[in-house]
């Protein structure tokens, strides 16, 4: 018995210990999962942070002409540990080398963007550019697929010249970033208007139009012009009159800077001018004009231009990443320390909630011991005292009668029965079913009420039941028992307890009685010690009237008995 209830005392303690470590547990994930993410992104912030330093020392070394030194430090980089985790920074550096490389080696140079190409398609770039649309990404494989491209095209090899062109369309396609597209597609349409893929260049040349012109790039707006100019001549047959791109190449012709766009829109123009003033052939077909000669070679100034702006295009990449991460780890500290602080602050409002709960139930749980006290002391002076009184009078003036004998044997029955309701019953030898059945068995024929007790199953182990639980519903049975046979006429009177699959413990005391019983509720002495005595132990009391008398119901759950 004793093991029983040291163990549920345990089972209690472990509840309450686990469901604190259940929040401590989640502070703690949270710290942890913190711990592990905060240094591998310092990590990488770190890692952009040398990688930003080292690329714009890439870049100075370019600008004054020390590309072999470029090279070789951007090759020391490529063996680092940090660049070796991160696939973009080795496209960075693998395309500043092809960049430095591109003057006096184009085939290393090439080989450089084939590397390029080789980790792109080798670890999911294209996918994942989609998915992020992250910027720098799109820009550095478009680049790195014109340059192979122009390579191929060098060397008059059209079907690789028109793969890696391809290529680079189809990357052109995934990018939602309008600006890239628009001042990308010029250097596209130089190779593919030369092999006549009009159907690749047409419509994304009539797109980058306006972006060209808003982000005031008259040559590449020019260039492009040209080339809308031709398709439409050559693909649709349109009159030159109807063709509206003459008219906006003229007017960007005051505004354009290179040599090379102004170029390549006159002689679109010119051979437009001069295929109108000749006549058909002897087969009556028109000779159009050869679109080959509208071509844009830049010079060297203009290609160190490029790659001066594609290296300090990755410098920005990693500064705007490393900011990225900066402010993407502020604020993940500012919620996570915030709701940190929230469960800190929920379970403390919880604790006091709990305790002002505990500290309510205790006063009331007081007040009803204190009314029981008042009518127990009430219940020997207007009963007991009263009728020692009577015995007094009666001995007297009438000496020892029978009347005087059943006066003093009411007197002692009221005496035990108070005295046993004073006296908590030994729960330490005996269990809950033993003392409810000992008093059914000693309550039995008072006020001529026959008393009777019975459990289930039999093979029920009542010890489970914590002794303060055990003391309270034997004490609900003694008030109910008590109001019963003193308010009531009732002659029989059964008391039953029943634990239904170990899930709840019911106790039931039926009378038949004809007058309808008060419900249980917070009014009156003896209701209010009821319920509150139901209350502490996480019970429930109903009462039921039916012809045959009334059913007072006491349940309580199985979790309640074991919490208790």
């Amino acid at each position: 018995m004793k093991n029983n209830r040291k163990r549920l005392v345990v089972s209690k303690e472990l509840c309450s210990f686990a469901n604190w470590m259940n929040q401590y547990l989640i502070i703690l994930l949270l710290t942890q999962l913190m711990s592990f993410y905060f240094p591998v992104n310092m990590e990488a912030a770190r890692g952009d942070s040398i990688l930003l330093s080292e690329i714009k020392q890439l870049k100075n070394l370019y600008m004054d002409g020390k590309k072999d030194s470029a090279i070789v430090r951007s090759r020391e980089l490529l063996l680092t540990p940090d660049v070796q985790k991160s696939y973009v920074a080795q496209l960075i550096l693998h395309s500043t080398i092809a960049i430095c490389l591109s003057d006096k080696d184009k085939k290393a140079a090439s080989e450089e963007y084939m590397e390029c190409v080789a980790i792109a398609e080798g670890h999911g770039m294209m996918a994942k550019a989609e998915k992020s649309q992250d910027t720098y990404l799109f820009t550095t494989m478009l680049n790195v697929y014109y340059q192979l491209t122009i390579y191929f095209d060098d060397l008059d090899m059209k079907k690789e010249t028109l793969l890696f062109a391809k290529c680079g369309m189809e990357w052109l396609a995934l990018c939602e970033d309008r600006n890239v597209r628009a001042q990308v597609i010029p250097g596209y349409a130089i190779i593919l208007m030369k092999y006549k893929e009009y159907s690749m260049i047409y419509e994304p040349m009539k797109e980058a139009m306006p972006i060209l012109l808003k982000m005031n790039k008259p040559d590449y707006a020019l260039i492009v012009a040209a080339y809308l100019t031709m398709i439409e001549y050559q693909k649709f047959g349109m009159d030159p009159k109807d063709i509206p791109w003459i008219t906006v190449g003229e007017q960007l012709m005051s505004h354009a800077k290179t040599y090379q766009a102004k170029t390549t829109f006159q002689n679109a123009t010119r051979l437009l001018i001069a295929h109108e003033d000749k006549t058909a052939d002897g087969n009556g077909q028109q000779m159009m004009p050869d679109s080959s000669d509208i071509t844009l070679a830049p010079t060297t100034a203009e290609a160190d231009s490029l790659a001066s702006d594609s290296i300090q295009t990755r410098i920005e990449y990693v500064h705007q990443r490393s900011e990225r991460i900066g402010i993407f780890m502020g604020l993940l500290v500012f919620v996570t320390f915030g709701f940190i602080i929230y469960v800190i602050w929920q379970r403390r409002q919880r604790k006091r909630r709990e305790y002002e709960a505990e500290q309510l139930m205790e006063e009331r749980y007081i007040e009803g011991q204190e009314d029981e006290r008042s009518r127990l002391a009430r219940e020997l002076h207007d009963g007991v005292s009263n009728q020692l009184l009577a015995v007094e009078m009666k001995l007297n003036s009438d000496g020892l009668t029978p009347q005087t004998m059943q006066l003093l044997n009411e007197s002692r029955e009221q005496v035990r029965r108070v005295s046993h309701e004073l006296i908590p019953p030994d729960f330490s030898h005996s269990t809950l079913d033993q003392n409810l059945s000992c008093y059914a068995s000693q309550m039995n024929g008072a006020r001529h009420c026959e008393v009777s007790y019975g459990s289930s199953p039999e093979n029920a182990d009542w010890s489970v039941i914590p002794d303060k639980t055990a003391l309270e519903i034997y004490r609900i049975v003694q008030e109910v028992v008590s109001n019963v046979l003193k308010h009531s006429e009732a002659t029989v009177l059964s008391i039953g307890m029943h634990l239904e699959d170990e899930s709840s413990l019911s106790v039931i005391i039926s009378d038949n009685s004809t007058s309808d019983i008060q419900p249980i509720s917070t009014t009156g002495i003896g209701n209010r010690t009821i319920y509150q005595r139901a209350s502490s132990i996480g019970g429930t009391i109903k009462t039921h009237h039916h012809p045959y008398g009334n059913v007072v119901q006491l349940t309580v759950y199985h979790h309640f008995l074991l919490e208790t």
